[in-house]
């Protein structure tokens, strides 16, 4: 399967059916924060608690995000016209692609809309298939209230825990209701590729390109005459460096040079406003900055050492490697998993695709040359190339729609292989025999896969529908 295509749960909600609930969203409490006479923090309680920001120019008003959904980010509007007491909007920026900081965009659009290249790419496709868009997160949304509410039954009444999973549970309804009225996905209509400014008289906005981490268009914004900087996503409490969700390549010295950059003394940052909650003084980002470089000159060293993925992350634990970021019983789980996987992407960034390296094989020597590669990779006891699911997915799918069907039966063969648990890698393979004609080893996959997972409905009734055809193949014709 597509992981475009994946919806998590089981819902096929039609838009239409929902009713519009406008008034809803009134009913949402916005907390405003004043900085200063020119800059307000607006935070909705939704999705963990969004950050918009407003600043106040001589030339006009500037939001930077916009909330996850149309009559969120009305209501932030409003409370920016009210507190500035003027409604001159001249531009709104994101700061990278994310549903819930881009889908209040169609309520600026008077302004101008600024984002980096690959965010207003990334809207067009999300434009393109919005009713699928807005269907698949309401569809993880209901997934996540189904498991909050079954999690909440073990919890003590009145703890910490059972107070916020009441709470999550309340944002999650209040959220599938409002992003049922669809949203737009008004895409920038200025965009950047590196680097970019907006002259507004008194204040400076400078956007920054950070790289492909957390979304493939993350962006820094700096106010300098403020002390001010916006990270979007590529910051939080639970993570010790910055964010790497997204990252399949990722240029790890860059982005320390952009994070340095935006911390030199010149650049006057003191306050860090991140994509959620939180506003950080300018120490805080600055122990991340230097969990993030310790841990990638770490890599590098164990690296170079011949060190394999375990022992590397024997050899850099977060309480030493990291000794700046603040812990405690509550996030250290979290912060260790999410050290685990910051050593993880910076590793790979040393290594070789084995997914593009089994696609040069197939291109020079067929299938059998694509196999001896992969064993090669799968074996090789330097790692010297990491294999990737979501590449060999999308590599099985390219052969496939190319008619390359053998081709792509082998990649997600190799798939297969290699991530044995995952359903979504023997439902493509599946798909890919199915495809080919071949309804036993069709069978064979779509058990598989539901096996592994037996919400997989798509796969379910792909496999009723095989499974009957191949039991009328075998009755005796007449």
């Amino acid at each position: 399967m597509r992981r475009s295509d994946l919806v998590c749960g089981a819902l096929t909600l039609a838009l239409s059916a929902v009713p519009v609930l406008a008034a809803s969203a009134g009913e949402i409490p916005i907390d405003v924060r004043r900085l200063s006479d020119q800059v307000l923090v607006l935070t909705d309680p939704t999705l963990g608690g969004n950050n918009v920001v407003a600043l106040a120019s001589t030339r006009g008003l500037v939001v930077v995000d916009t909330s996850g959904a149309p009559a969120i980010a009305a209501r932030i509007r409003a409370e920016i016209e009210s507190a500035f007491g003027r409604k001159d909007f001249a531009f709104v920026v994101n700061t990278h692609e994310d549903f819930d900081h881009v889908s209040g965009n169609q309520v600026f659009a008077d302004a101008t809309l600024v984002g980096h290249e690959r965010c207003r790419a990334a809207l067009q496709s999300f434009r393109a298939r919005s009713e699928a868009v807005v269907e698949d997160r309401i569809a993880w949304q209901r997934q996540h209230l189904a498991n909050t509410t079954e999690r909440l039954s073990g919890l003590a009444p009145g703890s910490e825990d059972e107070v916020e999973a009441r709470r999550s549970i309340a944002r999650s309804e209040a959220l599938i209701e409002l992003m049922a009225e669809g949203v737009d996905f008004t895409p920038p209509a200025v965009t950047f590729n590196d680097t970019m400014s907006l002259d507004l008289g008194d204040l400076t906005v400078n956007l920054i390109f950070f790289g492909s981490a957390h979304s493939r268009s993350d962006t820094l914004v700096h106010v300098p005459e403020e002390g001010l900087l916006m990270t979007g996503d590529l910051f939080s409490e639970g993570v010790p460096g910055f964010n790497v969700g997204e990252a399949q390549t990722l240029d790890v010295p860059r982005c320390l040079q952009v994070l340095d950059s935006v911390l030199a003394p010149e650049a006057h940052v003191n306050r860090v406003v991140l994509g959620h909650r939180d506003i950080w003084p300018r120490a805080m980002l600055e122990t991340r900055v230097e969990c993030a470089r310790a841990v990638w000159d770490g890599v590098r060293r164990a690296w170079f050492e011949g060190l394999g993925l375990e022992a590397t992350l024997q050899s850099l634990p977060l309480g030493s490697t990291c000794p700046g970021v603040p812990s405690d019983e509550r996030s250290n789980a979290r912060l260790e998993g999410q050290h685990a996987e910051m050593v993880r992407v910076f590793r790979r960034q040393l290594q070789s695709s084995a997914a593009a390296a089994v696609e040069e094989a197939l291109r020079a020597g067929g299938t059998d040359r694509a196999r001896m590669v992969y064993e090669k990779a799968k074996l090789d006891p330097k790692e010297a190339f990491f294999i990737d699911e979501n590449q060999f997915n999308a590599l099985g799918y390219r052969l496939l729609q190319a008619g390359s069907v053998d081709e792509a039966i082998a990649v997600f063969a190799f798939n297969a292989d290699a991530f044995p648990e995952s359903w979504n890698a023997w439902d493509s393979l599946g798909e890919a025999y199915m495809t080919r004609g071949d309804r036993a080893r069709a069978i064979e996959c779509y058990r598989a896969s539901l096996q592994r997972n037996p919400d997989n409905r798509n796969g379910g009734t792909i496999l009723e529908r095989l499974t009957a055809e191949e039991a009328a193949a075998r009755q005796p014709t007449q």
